[in-house]
C-alpha cells in the first residue's frame, strides 16, 4: 500500500509520462554529477505517491541504457518506525546495479556522493528464481545459495535528505554503493543474529536481524511478491539486501566502517580522505 496524496496538495489528476521521464532525468543527473535536486514531490514535478516506482523503473532504464546492469534489489523502510515517519504501513524497494558494487576493502570516492550514509545488512544471493504473489520466507530460504554480511552506502539525490515517500522511491530507495562479504550457506534462522555497525573502529549501531520485519527472509519475500505483481522475477545469481536492524550513521572522507554480523565474514569499505 502506498500512502493516499494530501487532497490540498496541487497534484494533477494524471501525472503524464513526460512528466514522470523529466523527474527521472533530474534524479539521473543528479546521481551522476553529485548536484542535488528538491523533491520531486514538489514543483515542478508534483509526483504523486502512487506514481514514485514509475520514475524509479524509468531512472533505471536510462541508466541501463547507458550500460548499467541490473544486478539485484534492496529492500528499504523495514523498522516500524521507518515506515511511521514517512506514513507507509510496508518497505519499500530499489535496484541494484553493477556500477553501486565495491569490493570488500574498497575505497569509496565521496565527492561521487552527496550525504551518504552506511548501514549493516543481511544479503542474499539466490540459487533459485523466485517469483510468485504466494513466495513464503520457507520458499526464500530454499532458494537462497549464500548470505553474506553486507555493507549498505545510502545517499539522497535529494536536497539535505529532505524527503517524503514519493521521493526515496522515485530515487531508487536512496541506494548508493553495497559492498559484500564472503558467502556462506544460510543458518537455520538468521533472527537472532546480531549486526553490527563500526565507524573509525567504535561500535555505532548493532541491533538483532529480527528488527528486519521479524526476519530479513520475510523483507525478500515481500520483494518477490511486489515484484511478481509488477512483471519481475528474482532470478539466479541476483543479490538482494534485505534492510538494516539499525539506524543508518553517516560516513565522511577519512572514515573507516566494518559491518558484522554473527557467524559471517564482515565486510569493510573505507573512504578516500
Amino acid at each position: 500500500m502506498v500512502p493516499r496524496p494530501n487532497a490540498r496538495e496541487p497534484w494533477a489528476a494524471i501525472v503524464t509520462d513526460d512528466r514522470i521521464r523529466a523527474a527521472a532525468a533530474a534524479l539521473e543527473a543528479a546521481e551522476r554529477h553529485a548536484r542535488p535536486v528538491g523533491r520531486v514531490s514538489g514543483p515542478p514535478w508534483w509526483i504523486r505517491p502512487q506514481d514514485a516506482y514509475r520514475v524509479q523503473f524509468a531512472q533505471i532504464e536510462a541508466r541501463t541504457a547507458a550500460g548499467a546492469r541490473t544486478v539485484g534489489y534492496k529492500v528499504g523502510l523495514t523498522s516500524t518506525g521507518m515506515q511511521t515517519l514517512l506514513g507507509v504501513d510496508e518497505p519499500d524497494f530499489g535496484h541494484l546495479l553493477d556500477d553501486m558494487r565495491m569490493p570488500d576493502g574498497g575505497v569509496l570516492d565521496a565527492t561521487e556522493l552527496l550525504w551518504p550514509r552506511a548501514e549493516p545488512e543481511l544479503a542474499l544471493v539466490l540459487a533459485a528464481p523466485l517469483g510468485s504473489t504466494q513466495v513464503t520466507a520457507e520458499e526464500v530460504r530454499a532458494a537462497t545459495g549464500t548470505v553474506h554480511c553486507a555493507l549498505e552506502i545510502v545517499d539522497s539525490r535529494i536536497e539535505n535528505w529532505d524527503i517524503a515517500w514519493p521521493d526515496t522511491v522515485a530515487d531508487n530507495g536512496s541506494g548508493a554503493r553495497f559492498a559484500l562479504g564472503p558467502g556462506q550457506p544460510c543458518p537455520a534462522d538468521v533472527r537472532p543474529l546480531t549486526a553490527t555497525l563500526r565507524k573509525n573502529g567504535a561500535t555505532v549501531g548493532s541491533a538483532p536481524l529480527s528488527e528486519v520485519m521479524g526476519d530479513p527472509l520475510h523483507a525478500v519475500a515481500w520483494l518477490s511478491r511486489t515484484l511478481f505483481r509488477l512483471g519481475v522475477t528474482l532470478l539466479p545469481g541476483q543479490v538482494v539486501l534485505s534492510g538494516s536492524p539499525c539506524a543508518a550513521t553517516d560516513i565522511t572522507a577519512g572514515d573507516e566502517i566494518t559491518a558484522e554480523i554473527a557467524g559471517l565474514a564482515p565486510v569493510r569499505l573505507s573512504v578516500r580522505p
